[in-house]
């Protein structure tokens, strides 16, 4: 293989030798993740209606909102479970990637499922920077701590368990933010917009790592970093905890 198809040895020079089938593929994947973030505006867009008709007669918000949440936690369980089952596909081909997505969905339904005891508990704020910070630290651990497979049964599932349930605080959390009036909006875009830019984190990570010579761990640890910004946001909002929705202004 020649220097210039070797991503750490020109900087961005590979980009030229990407054939126009592989420009397609990532064209057709990332416009495939746009088409889940519009699904998830979509959901959020009718929840308040359906609802609503689903419980029929007059039903009060908070009605609304314990329905909603079931049917929000059921769609993210069904997305763990369908990693779950994707690993388990994948284990005779790539047995590493296979067991590793199995064990991070594994870890995920268990974060999903515990987010909202933590959250009424002690806060929707300090959960999700406790999921954050154990997303940031496990991360970090996994891609630059460890050189053996010894941990390997162990690491995957902590990871999956913060990375994956904090997905729960968007059901949780942000419907508690809005007013009744914009509330299905404002998830809506609150949603859609994070998807659109989190899209664009693989291709920076395939950027950034030709620049750190290849160590594809060192990119990763470094996009994982990115989830202090999500603590940074729980310190600029504010807690709604024990709050009822028609009050929140």
């Amino acid at each position: 293989m020649n220097s210039a198809a070797n991503p750490a040895s020109g900087g961005l020079s590979w980009v030229k030798d990407v054939t126009r089938y592989q420009w397609m593929v990532f064209l057709v994947a990332w416009l495939g993740w746009m088409l889940d973030a519009t699904d998830f505006g979509l959901f959020n867009l009718v929840l308040r209606p359906a609802v609503t008709e689903l419980l029929g007669g007059n039903p009060t918000i908070a009605q609304l909102g314990q329905t909603g949440g079931f049917l929000s936690m059921a769609g993210l369980l069904g997305w763990a479970l369908g990693g779950f089952a994707f690993g388990i596909a994948g284990a005779a081909a790539a047995a590493y990637i296979g067991h590793g997505m199995t064990l991070c969905g594994l870890g995920g339904i268990l974060g999903y499922a515990t987010f909202g005891f933590l959250a009424d508990a002690f806060g929707r704020r300090p959960a999700i920077a406790f999921y954050n910070v154990g997303t940031m630290a496990s991360g970090l651990y996994q891609f630059l701590g460890v050189d053996s497979w010894d941990l390997y049964p162990y690491l995957p599932p902590v990871f999956g368990y913060f990375v994956f349930g904090v997905f729960s605080g968007h059901a949780v959390y942000l419907p508690e933010l809005f007013p009744t009036q914009v509330r299905a909006t404002a998830v809506s875009f609150c949603n859609g917009t994070g998807r659109v830019i989190t899209s664009f984190g693989p291709l920076i990570a395939g950027l950034v790592t030709p620049m750190l010579g290849g160590q594809f761990s060192t990119a990763t640890a470094i996009m994982t970093c990115f989830a202090g910004l999500s603590i940074l946001a729980m310190i600029l909002g504010r807690d709604t905890r024990d709050q009822d929705l028609p009050h929140i202004k």
